[in-house]
């Protein structure tokens, strides 16, 4: 339904709270969906019937609404529809009345943008999406070609943003139940596109042009969308729709064998990424400030530069003169913080870390956790917020006006707190804004970015402070959306990864070292291969030949090398020493050491080696006291490239050095 509204910008949220009542009287059990001149009514019930007399019944009372105030309803544009799994309601029309006249009735209507069919197989839907992106994939086309056009990486995200987000919209809750049958549509038009984007020719294997591509199947990407709006929904305010269907107890029936809805889908995945086990921090709706006093305090200032303007790859000894040049240039101060916050790999682990000096001397440093899931950005807010807390714990109301000098390397946060109170969307950048309001009532807040990593000796405290939070436990620090939301596209969907404890081929001793190594999770390639490998566990392993194929990263080699390490526990008694050697990289035993002399040295026997053909080569022709006296079992990685190798006598040349000992070599694996 339409309730005509022309107007300013402001004319949608006047509207919202004109018509904010009209469900007041509608009868238990119908729903609405209201935003300005977009109305949809909709009731669900056993019988079709009851369902149809509530509708008629909330129908009645809209129309008594909009006589009292004289507002026309546009019955041109209300439609009626039926959703049920009932064939013999197939066929069956709503029939309701407004205002003396029959409601059109259609078997399928669009809602916000979402074509919406009798029993919500979102077929239609599809159609529609599938006929967009194949008009805008002709768009990657015209811009490519193969001795001109864009890059790879520009035509990927041409297609994100042009015709991939035809199919990402409302997706979350869309796609989670639509067929294999349906996905396959999209998956048509996707593979197109990543023709285009990669080159590759028709026959590639459509695995193989998706990974090429960067792309996400539409099969693991609906569960990521799902995922991603469960999270969404599950931070809004208390009280909303939407939050009561993540709840068990009113969880709706499955529908259809294949639709799982995205609720379940999405809570399902979160718990699989590892968000289950930490609270999450609800949106910051409105910030804490008013919009009257959002003009910030005079007595707070941020400065976000240097007195002496220096390139990005200047050294750091003059970004350490320029910054003690531009403190030095600020009011002496009479409490002087430096912050920072760490990150792993800017995504998780955070801690937060401050030093405090007070009159030049150190009085306190800050250490809080971050988050389990984080990023730099947010540690960093979070170090503020602590060290402005700690602050305003030491201050008194008999202390005079002071100089308050809080040192950041943040400039993304300084330059995010500058936009004032009333514009913070972030909770804990709301809650820095609330206590640089109350420190600036009666105190000089100066703010200023230093530049990290320079030597500047309050930030290197800080640095390390910092670090050393990033090791608290994390069980009580909020996960917020932005977090959780770069989780779940690292997340591998799809590829669900057990624990090393929950494969009971590997031996005790293997799973328990791996746990205290900090191996939570094993690839989808050790489910399937460690179990043949080892499933003569009582003896050693024969020679024999094992081909694996899997994607680049997923634990190839890993999984050759598991189950030999057992095997070769077997042989020997436990005061042996073992070595295991992966040449190409850095040393198993001992990180960045110059693996041969340190083997020498230590005197230990090489019982397996991991290696390419060409690094082997390498090293039996090279390198100096290099030995396999004591080799049992070699792998030969990149199994691609052993026929290219041929020609070099690579395996003659293997069988020449092991025979050097009486030992027998066991056969090449790999």
């Amino acid at each position: 339904m339409r309730l005509g509204s022309k107007g300013a910008v402001t004319s949608p949220a006047l509207f919202n709270l004109f018509i904010n009542d009209i469900t007041d009287d509608f009868p238990p059990g119908v729903s609405a969906s209201l935003y300005a001149d977009d109305l949809a009514i909709w009731c669900s019930d056993r019988d079709v019937s009851a369902a149809e007399t509530k509708v008629q019944r909330a129908l009645d009372s809209l129309e008594e609404w909009a006589r009292r105030w004289k507002m026309v309803v546009s019955l041109e544009k209300t439609t009626s529809t039926i959703f049920t799994l009932d064939p013999a309601e197939a066929r069956r029309e709503a029939a309701l009345h407004f205002q003396g006249q029959p409601v059109k009735f259609s078997p399928t209507t669009t809602f916000l943008g979402i074509a919406l069919d009798r029993s919500l197989t979102f077929t239609g839907h599809v159609k529609t999406i599938k006929a967009k992106m194949l008009q805008r994939n002709n768009v990657l086309r015209a811009i490519s070609g193969t001795t001109w056009g864009c890059s790879p990486s520009d035509l990927r995200s041409t297609y994100l943003a042009f015709s991939r987000a035809c199919a990402d919209y409302a997706a979350g809750a869309w796609m989670p139940g639509l067929s294999e049958s349906g996905l396959r549509e999209l998956e048509t038009v996707q593979r197109q596109a990543c023709r285009t984007i990669t080159g590759c020719v028709r026959s590639t294997p459509v695995d193989a042009l998706a990974r090429e591509a960067d792309l996400l199947p539409f099969s693991a990407r609906r569960r990521q969308l799902a995922a991603v709006a469960m999270e969404r929904h599950s931070r809004d305010l208390p009280g909303d729709p939407v939050q009561r269907i993540l709840l068990p107890e009113n969880r709706p029936r499955q529908r259809l064998r294949y639709d799982r809805g995205w609720a379940r889908t999405g809570q399902e995945i979160s718990k699989d990424a590892g968000l289950d086990d930490f609270p999450r921090e609800p949106f910051l709706v409105v910030a804490s400030t008013p919009p009257w006093e959002s003009p910030p305090p005079p007595t707070v200032f941020f400065h976000t530069g240097l007195v002496r303007p220096l390139p990005q790859n200047a050294p750091a000894e003059q970004r350490r003169t320029a910054a003690e040049e531009t403190l030095a240039g600020l009011p002496n101060p009479d409490v002087q913080a430096f912050t920072d916050g760490s990150a792993t790999a800017g995504t998780e682990r955070g801690g937060a870390g401050a030093v405090v000096y007070r009159s030049g001397r150190e009085v306190k440093r800050i250490r809080a956790p971050a988050g389990r899931f984080t990023s730099s950005y947010t540690a960093e807010l979070i170090a503020l917020r602590e060290t402005l807390k700690y602050i305003e714990s030491i201050l008194t109301d008999q202390d005079p006006a002071l100089n308050i000098q809080l040192c950041t390397d943040s400039l993304s946060s300084l330059m995010r707190l500058r936009e004032g109170p009333a514009n913070q969307t972030e909770r804990v950048a709301d809650q820095v804004w609330l206590s640089l309001r109350r420190l600036g009532r009666r105190h000089r807040v100066d703010l200023q970015w230093v530049p990290g990593h320079a030597g500047v000796a309050g930030n290197e405290i800080a640095d390390a402070v910092a670090r050393e939070a990033a090791e608290l436990l994390q069980d009580g620090t909020p996960i917020t959306f932005a977090a959780a939301k770069s989780l779940l596209k690292r997340h591998p969907i799809g590829d669900r990864r057990p624990a090393p404890a929950n494969l009971p081929a590997l031996c005790p001793e293997m799973r328990a070292r791996m746990a205290a190594e900090g191996i939570e999770q094993v690839f989808l390639v050790h489910v399937t291969v460690l179990p043949e490998l080892l499933a003569a566990a009582e003896s050693p392993l024969p020679p024999a030949d094992l081909c694996i194929s899997a994607p680049a990263g997923r634990g190839t080699t890993l999984a050759f090398v598991l189950p030999l390490v057992p095997a070769v526990f077997r042989q020997y008694d436990a005061d042996t020493p073992l070595c295991v050697r992966l040449l190409g990289g850095d040393t198993v035993a001992r990180g960045g050491a110059n693996w041969w002399r340190w083997g020498r040295a230590a005197r230990s026997p090489w019982l397996i080696v991991v290696s390419t053909p060409g690094w082997l080569m390498d090293h039996i022709t090279s390198a100096e006291g290099f030995s396999l006296a004591h080799l049992r079992y070699l792998v030969i990685d990149e199994a691609d490239r052993v026929i290219e190798m041929a020609e070099t006598g690579w395996l003659k040349a293997v069988e020449r050095v092991a025979a050097a000992t009486a030992r027998r070599p066991a056969s090449p694996a790999g």
